[in-house]
């Protein structure tokens, strides 16, 4: 069985959960579940931008990645324990840390991703991310509604029309 490296169980028990999610093997492991999908599911974390790196591209491709650090802040956590944790911004999302400095306090949503690696005649070892997709100021007034308010706002404007098709 392969067990999250001591950085990712670190992140796991410092972010703070109404709704528990009970992860693989790990019973007492919880993060805050914001939405769930069909093929992934989506996280967020608060902290103080520690660090931002450049935009680096791998590849013929031009793959491009950016990595950045934020100290944990909010319910729950200890500032005599402070927790680091690395994100990582993939593609077009790299252009994301632009807007912020060092300093600020942020919400990140976030995908955790996960992938095993074998070289022949070694053990199975397993890679985890953490994948940004959305950055918000903390607190920052007029921030983007969540999914759910959109798809309300939504239903609430759009005309009572007959469920009967004709085919």
């Amino acid at each position: 069985m392969l067990w999250p490296d001591r950085a990712m169980l670190k992140l796991l028990e410092s972010l703070d959960s109404d709704r528990l999610l009970p992860l693989a093997g790990i019973p007492t492991m919880g993060v805050k579940l914001i939405k769930e999908g069909n093929m992934s599911k989506n996280f967020e974390a608060q902290g103080i931008i520690h660090s931002i790196d450049e935009t680096r591209s791998y590849g013929a491709n031009g793959f491009t990645k950016r990595e950045f650090v934020i100290k944990l802040t909010g319910d729950g956590e200890k500032p005599e324990y402070p927790n680091y944790v690395a994100l990582e911004l993939l593609k077009d999302k790299c252009a994301l840390m632009d807007a912020y400095r060092v300093g600020e306090e942020v919400v990140v949503h976030f995908n955790l991703s996960g992938r095993l690696w074998a070289k022949p005649g070694n053990p199975e070892k397993c890679f985890t991310s953490l994948q940004a997709w959305r950055i918000e100021r903390a607190g920052a007034e007029g921030s983007a509604p969540s999914a759910g308010a959109d798809y309300d706002q939504f239903a609430q404007t759009m005309p009572n029309y007959d469920d009967d098709v004709p085919f």
